[in-house]
């Protein structure tokens, strides 16, 4: 389980990373003074990127055999984290900070898409159990 965990983050960091770079050349994202994502210094992204993975994982770990399917598993699991980093934050952010909505809507919303489509990328890459030794005894001829 630790190993799947561990090299499932490996796997989701640099999706993470690659987003982050996608959405920010594609100004999908606010820049709203010291809230601009390309003014992080590389070191906290990376963090911020393993905690992410971290997270997804857990969740994913905790849904996985739930929902009937392992890829339906990570939609479930990805849409769960999504909560979290998707309107929870911009309506942290909007109402405390009075920022415009919209920016963050959409970036809400792509949030969302990744965060299921690593869930799907977590379902295919869970292990699929080992159905359990024939426990009933032979019968006698």
């Amino acid at each position: 389980m630790f190993r799947f965990f561990f090299s499932a983050v490996l796997i989701l960091m640099p999706l993470l990373a690659v987003f982050s770079f996608v959405v920010s050349a594609l100004g999908i994202g606010p820049r709203v003074g010291r809230m601009d994502p390309s003014a992080v210094p590389l070191v906290p992204l990376a963090g911020i990127w393993a905690l992410e993975a971290a997270g997804l994982v857990a969740i994913f770990l905790l849904a996985e055999g739930r929902c009937g399917a392992r890829w339906l598993d990570g939609i479930v699991a990805g849409s769960i984290a999504w909560i979290f980093r998707g309107p929870l934050v911009v309506v942290t952010v909007v109402v405390g900070a009075g920022v415009p909505r919209l920016p963050w809507w959409h970036l809400a919303l792509a949030w969302w898409f990744l965060y299921v489509l690593c869930g799907v990328i977590l379902g295919q890459l869970f292990p699929t159990p080992k159905a359990p030794p024939d426990t009933q005894p032979a019968l006698p001829e």
